[in-house]
């Protein structure tokens, strides 16, 4: 069931790289026959091509929807919606080849990069986006040639090594499309996120008075350290040693479960209301998760969950990998995956997978049967459905600095 293997940073990224379109492989090869190397024969050589973004020159002109730019008049629909919109603030992109068309925008806290291969033959890609300083977390979401035209399902989503920019400057990412195929690379600071997750956080716990005053006063006495831990946070992550914004990270864990340790037993004491421990509680999760991705970021840690139809597994059966590979160079700690399932589904066995130390360039890996309802996997044969991608969730969770992180992340 557990398997870790020691894998070279670099190659792994590159090898993925090389397979940014797996799902969509799967429906053209039956038309095109693959080499053992991943290129398409009979669709010609792969085309090479770089895609430049710069997100720190001022935003261009918007003549059309972002789909309508990639994919011609007359499409309104985008394999994207519902993970990334793309009409924002429209940002300078270039491919150095025509067949190859990009949209770049502005997101909350980040930027995103659609591509789309018009050619006959795969594109091999260099994503060469220009950005501010931080440490940016960065996914890829890929879509097949037919949901162009018809998205119908949540296309795949691969999570990426993260980049570190000290100064403005280059942030470069690899890929292979096959012809009629896309994928949007989104690139976000995760410190900016979680001091706007604090704020909010704030402002839910300021609107609480009358009679639970005292509890608002609890609240923000527990989280009195954030402001400035978030402050060294946004600085210590822009360095090359990850260790000092490693400390203030996980300090700000530390006070942010206190609180919602003390929303929680306000609410089931009858100290507050239940709305609005509610709210309070959603807030302080989102700064939570907002902490931990730039925990995950800076250890360099490459989640991914993938579920699958299993032929030896009966009907209404399938299998999640969970795994995570350390692209980093720090040794984490008391690493532990496992997965939970939603809408009915049953995943088995329900104890984490435990691993003493996962050291640079090492991954780890869980398999876990699920039982329930997976028509979609069922019948694609691979999982990626939206319907079985959303039931599954995946967990990934450490110790570092003496405090824990607790990453979830959806199963495709």
């Amino acid at each position: 069931m557990l398997a870790v293997r020691a894998l070279r940073a670099h190659a792994k990224e590159a090898a993925s790289a090389g397979i940014v379109a797996a799902a969509v492989a799967a429906s053209i090869a039956r038309a095109l026959p693959v080499r053992q190397d991943g290129v398409i024969q009979g669709a010609g050589e792969p085309m090479r091509s770089r895609v430049v973004v710069d997100s720190t020159a001022p935003p261009v002109e918007r003549l059309t929807t972002a789909a309508q730019a990639l994919f011609g008049q007359g499409h309104t629909d985008a394999p994207w919606d519902g993970w990334v919109w793309l009409e924002g603030a429209r940002l300078k992109a270039e491919a150095d080849q025509d067949a190859v068309r990009v949209v770049a925008a502005r997101i909350p806290h980040g930027i995103a990069v659609a591509v789309y291969n018009t050619s006959t033959a795969p594109a091999d890609l260099r994503i060469a986006a220009r950005l501010g300083p931080a440490r940016y977390t960065v996914d890829r979401l890929v879509f097949e040639p037919a949901e162009v035209s018809a998205p119908d399902r949540l296309p795949n989503v691969e999570r990426l090594q993260s980049v570190l920019i000290e100064a403005v400057g280059m942030a470069e990412k690899p890929g292979r499309l096959p012809p009629g195929a896309g994928a949007v690379y989104r690139f976000v600071n995760q410190a900016s996120v979680a001091s706007e997750a604090y704020r909010r956080a704030m402002r839910s716990i300021s609107q609480v008075s009358g009679a639970a005053a005292s509890q608002r006063r609890k609240l923000t006495t527990a989280l009195r350290e954030c402001p400035w831990l978030l402050t060294q946070v946004q600085t210590l992550l822009k360095e090359k040693d990850p260790e000092p914004a490693l400390k203030a990270l996980h300090r700000a864990l530390l006070t942010v479960r206190h609180a919602m340790a003390l929303c929680t037993n306000a609410a089931g004491l009858g100290r507050m209301g239940k709305s609005r421990a509610a709210a309070i509680s959603g807030d302080l999760a989102d700064l939570e998760a907002a902490l931990t991705e730039c925990s995950v970021a800076s250890l360099n840690l490459v989640p991914s969950a993938r579920e699958q139809v299993d032929p030896d597994y009966p009907h209404g059966r399938s299998k999640v990998v969970v795994a995570v590979h350390n692209a980093g160079a720090l040794t984490v700690r008391a690493v532990r995956l496992w997965a939970t399932g939603t809408s009915g589904r049953v995943v088995e066995p329900g104890d984490a997978a435990v691993f003493d130390a996962l050291g640079p360039g090492q991954a780890a890996s869980a398999t876990f049967r699920v039982m329930g309802p997976a028509e979609d996997a069922s019948e694609s044969g691979s999982g990626t459905g939206a319907a079985a991608s959303e039931a599954i969730v995946g967990h990934l969770a450490y110790f570092r600095a003496s405090a824990p992180a607790h990453l979830r992340f959806v199963c495709q």
